[in-house]
């Protein structure tokens, strides 16, 4: 499993604005098996210092890398990350707070952006 493809979207942002690497996102594969977990995380949509998408979460202030569903994705507008989901709609900009359903795991060690436990989100997410 790769993570999602980055498609750039900063073109009309001013060259100074822009981010020297796009973020990057880990999604599950199509056959991955849905992980039926019901925790829950809130914090802060953010892009790590290896440019991973992330949540801050608002009980630790430590960012958490997030495996999102299978065809999610994220591209830069205007400057901040933005996280579309499975069907192309914006789920959140980098900076919002976002509350997500899934649980921790550790089936994606490996993969870039992961160096431990990750919470993998569910398939299905309701923007605050």
């Amino acid at each position: 499993m790769a993570p999602a493809s980055i498609k750039a979207a900063d073109a009309d942002v001013p060259g100074d604005e822009r981010r020297p690497v796009h973020p990057k996102l880990v999604t599950r594969g199509a056959n991955d098996a849905f992980p039926a977990l019901y925790a829950h995380l809130s914090g802060t949509l953010v892009i790590t210092d290896d440019h991973c998408v992330a949540v801050t979460a608002a009980k630790t202030g430590k960012p958490t890398t997030i495996v999102w569903g299978h065809g999610w994705s994220v591209r830069e507008d205007n400057g901040k990350a933005t996280v579309y989901d499975a069907a192309g709609e914006p789920f959140a900009r980098e900076g919002d707070r976002v509350g997500l359903g899934g649980g921790t795991s550790e089936r994606f060690a490996g993969k870039p952006c992961v160096t431990g436990t990750v919470f993998e989100a569910n398939d299905t997410q309701t923007a605050p």
